[in-house]
């Protein structure tokens, strides 16, 4: 008989420490966005050479094999985590909220969503699985993002796995340890949830960034220009983050911080100069209000820091621009595993 699951990932949303992460031991901040990918699974009793793979993101239905062009990020990273012959998966079905082009974490919860998946179809009937050992497989996740990538933090694996608002610590880009040294502080959602959506503003619109080549390219760059710079300027805006999320006295600093980053930033390979030069004129930029990129550091999601009252000439000017607020609340929960019941 076959059994059916469901993995629904939040997505995520970058506040600081894009490429700080990637160098050394360092910080970042980001928070699950109640915006979900979900993949259903149904498992058969059998090794299978093929599976069917289904998606509201195309039309048509397509088997996967061994013999399948594994150009699209989605069926290589079934291919390498299901191979023919060595899995159950009948059928793989991807819903997405996630849009690519915003830098929400689309790929990373296809990521987490299917080394999950290859775990459990030798236990699909049990979904009782320890923290550590969750963990683990949230790692494999972020082990075939990296592969994938070329370079990958795990900051955004790690906020979709836990869910809330996340200060994620790391080593340079290796997945962090379980329990003794745990990787991140989980902040009290209901404390900051109404100073995050009071004072960070999401605005979407963009053509979105191929992330592995503004990474490859970005941190060439910052190799370029050393590190010493971009290490001070991330802890500065991360202390400020933190600090305003809990106590909006204090935005002033945090809006110094933002305008900081990215003016080290504005000269980076991707970075949006047009959206910086339609913005520069706005009254009151850098003294009531400030933005920065997120995501990739490309065309991905903007973030405007800021009350809503001092914004309103920047939304009109992102607008003309082709750009939209993008409405958001935070994801409390992170990856939620479920059966799906027989009618």
């Amino acid at each position: 008989m076959a059994t059916e699951l469901i993995v629904r990932v939040p997505g995520k949303v970058m506040l600081c420490g894009e490429y700080f992460s990637l160098i050394g031991s360092s910080v970042a901040i980001a928070f699950a966005l109640d915006t979900y990918l979900e993949v259903y699974v149904r498992y058969g009793t059998e090794m299978r050479q093929s599976l069917t793979l289904r998606s509201n993101l195309w039309e048509a239905s397509q088997q996967v094999d061994a013999d399948s062009d594994r150009e699209s990020i989605l069926v290589d990273s079934i291919c390498q985590l299901m191979p023919a012959g060595e899995h159950r998966v009948e059928e793989i079905a991807v819903t997405s909220q996630l849009d690519p082009r915003h830098g929400f974490g689309s790929s990373s919860a296809l990521y987490l969503s299917l080394s999950v998946i290859a775990f459990l179809q030798q236990r699909a009937t049990n979904l009782i699985i320890p923290p550590a050992k969750r963990w683990q497989l949230a790692g494999r996740g972020f082990e075939l993002q990296k592969k994938n990538q070329g370079l990958a933090s795990g900051y955004d694996i790690a906020t979709q796995f836990v869910g809330g608002v996340v200060n994620y610590h790391s080593e340079g880009g290796k997945w962090p340890y379980w329990g003794e040294a745990r990787p991140f502080r989980d902040y009290d959602i209901e404390e900051l949830h109404d100073n995050l959506t009071e004072v960070v503003h999401l605005f979407v619109g963009g053509q979105g960034a191929d992330t592995a080549v503004v990474a490859r390219d970005t941190m060439k760059w910052i190799d370029g220009q050393g590190h010493v710079p971009m290490v001070v300027a991330s802890m500065e805006l991360e202390y400020a983050f933190t600090n305003t999320l809990r106590d909006l006295t204090n935005l002033k600093r945090l809006i110094k911080a933002v305008a900081q980053w990215r003016e080290w930033f504005s000269d980076s390979p991707h970075f949006p100069k047009h959206i910086e030069s339609a913005l520069r004129p706005v009254s009151w930029r850098d003294r009531k209000w400030s933005w920065k990129t997120s995501g990739a550091g490309g065309e991905d999601a903007l973030i405007v820091v800021g009350y809503q009252k001092d914004i309103v000439s920047v939304t009109t000017c992102l607008v003309e621009q082709g750009w939209r607020p993008f409405d958001y609340d935070v994801a409390e929960q992170g990856m939620q595993l479920r059966r799906v019941k027989n009618k």
